[in-house]
């Protein structure tokens, strides 16, 4: 079964652990559930859900 993807938007700026991409206030990403909740883990504050 698929993986469920949730659109969010960068709140504090990041760099990507797997891709050392930088990320950006205000960038919109397309995640799984799963990379939700590591991101999440590292610090819950860097990403919030949109619609």
């Amino acid at each position: 079964m698929a993986t469920k993807k949730v659109k969010v938007q960068v709140v504090k700026s990041f760099i990507d652990r797997r891709s050392k991409r930088i990320h950006a206030v205000g960038d919109v990403l397309n995640i799984t559930d799963n990379r939700l909740a590591e991101i999440r883990k590292v610090d819950p504050d860097l990403v919030q859900e949109i619609n």
